[in-house]
């Protein structure tokens, strides 16, 4: 019998302390055994019901995983999925103590919509892809709503014609997330809201600015609350860019959202550290020294408010987009980056595309970005790789010719314990209670 456990199971303690989890990051598969019936799973796996269950759900190690693991990656997502970021404005209306953006350029022109267009097209005709992904960054996206509409009309046409799946994101600060904007937006198909709120009034308003120096609180949660008197599915993703200036006001925060969103599942919390991304305000900035996305997504649970799903730590998949081959950053010149990072670095500009859609790319430059995680020996082997596959920021690989570590992988066994805290749904056993497999 081959009762070893995989590489990619790891077990954790449950929130309640009463039982052991084991999780198989290769499917997202968690069982939560009663400790009263055993913590050890080799010893778990002769009890037949168990070892039922840990075939059933891949749980054991096999001659083959490693590679399997790998060549899933490729074949399931790498090369199926097909991810475009687009910047439709490169300047914006805020001026945030923490940007990293020069604001040099502003509104997309109609020669690169068509080159876009023209692109998706090819690329939709000429490839196997299953899903079309298109995130609308900046700048400020919503600063030109007419590109968006005009583009996202046309490539929702050519995934409707090569029976392509289509999702669509936008990060944007909402200060024109107005009832206008938001309808025009949901014929967009865009679905998934990425925006931030610093704190409370205070903090936000010090942190995020108009150009000239306005407030801009206010009208971003009214905005947001008019959203939520619709029936539109969508989901918005709060973020609190945390720093020595507002970690204080994180309770507020999180009481005054809930105040105003709690019985609304559309809505969640989730926190990011400031850091110094290469802005001219760098060396004014109060950092935190720990990553704080975790402990405070549990405080977060526990005063009773909607967190991002912690599970999404662990997912399959969860390299960085710019590692991948068929991922790519559209700017308004029709300039190609792999990462919305570092727009100003000269490897990061890896080609451009023209009015027909031809896309000119500098392959060596292309190669720093794609270079794949299981080249390296210790990344191939690394229990963490259905997660992460050695690609969690390839712009720090690039930067320290090392592969780094995804923060998930080192709080691994708080992650899950925080999963079942959040209500995570888990296999049980339970003593002197049976299951059916």
């Amino acid at each position: 019998m081959n009762n070893k456990k995989s590489r990619y199971v790891v077990s954790a303690v449950s929130n309640d302390g009463a039982n052991n989890i084991f999780f198989n990051l290769k499917n997202g598969v968690g069982i939560k055994v009663d400790k009263n019936i055993n913590t050890n799973f080799k010893e778990l796996s002769q009890i037949p019901t168990m070892d039922r269950l840990f075939t059933k759900y891949d749980f054991y190690r096999s001659e083959k995983e490693v590679d399997k693991v790998w060549n899933d990656y490729k074949d399931q997502f790498q090369e199926k999925f097909f991810h475009l970021i687009i910047l439709p404005h490169e300047n914006c209306n805020f001026r945030c103590v923490y940007c990293y953006e020069k604001f040099e350029k502003n509104k997309m022109n109609l020669n690169i919509e068509n080159g876009i267009i023209n692109f998706v097209r090819t690329k939709l005709k000429s490839n196997n892809f299953s899903h079309l992904v298109v995130s609308w960054f900046g700048g400020e996206p919503l600063l030109a709503v007419d590109v968006i509409e005009r583009l996202s009309e046309n490539i929702i046409s050519l995934c409707d014609e090569f029976d392509v799946t289509y999702f669509s994101h936008i990060t944007t600060n909402a200060y024109h997330l107005t009832p206008r904007n938001f309808d025009i937006l949901t014929k967009c198909k865009v679905s998934s809201y990425q925006i931030t709120i610093d704190g409370v009034k205070e903090t936000h308003d010090q942190q995020r600015k108009l150009i000239g120096g306005q407030p801009t609180y206010e009208r971003i949660l009214n905005n947001l609350i008019l959203m939520s008197r619709t029936n539109v599915n969508f989901d918005v993703h709060l973020r609190m860019n945390v720093g020595m200036n507002n970690i204080g006001y994180v309770n507020d925060f999180i009481d005054n959202m809930k105040s105003c969103f709690e019985n609304d599942k559309r809505y969640s919390l989730y926190f990011y550290n400031i850091k110094k991304w290469g802005g001219d305000n760098d060396s004014n900035l109060a950092v935190c020294p720990d990553n704080l996305a975790l402990s405070l997504a549990e405080r977060t649970i526990d005063r009773g408010m909607n967190s991002i799903p912690i599970k999404t730590m662990l997912q399959r998949n969860n390299s960085c987009y710019a590692s991948s081959p068929n991922s790519f950053v559209f700017g308004v010149d029709g300039t190609v980056y792999k990462c919305t990072i570092a727009l100003y670095e000269d490897y990061n500009k890896v080609g451009y595309i023209d009015k027909n859609g031809k896309m000119i790319l500098d392959d060596e430059k292309l190669k720093l970005w794609v270079s794949r995680g299981n080249e390296d020996s210790g990344c191939k082997s690394c229990f963490f790789a259905p997660s992460c596959h050695g690609d969690s920021c390839p712009l720090v690989r690039i930067q320290t010719s090392k592969r780094p570590c995804p923060q998930p992988k080192k709080d691994i066994k708080e992650v899950i314990r925080v999963m079942d805290k959040q209500g995570h749904t888990f296999i049980e056993i339970k003593k002197n209670k049976s299951v059916t497999v």
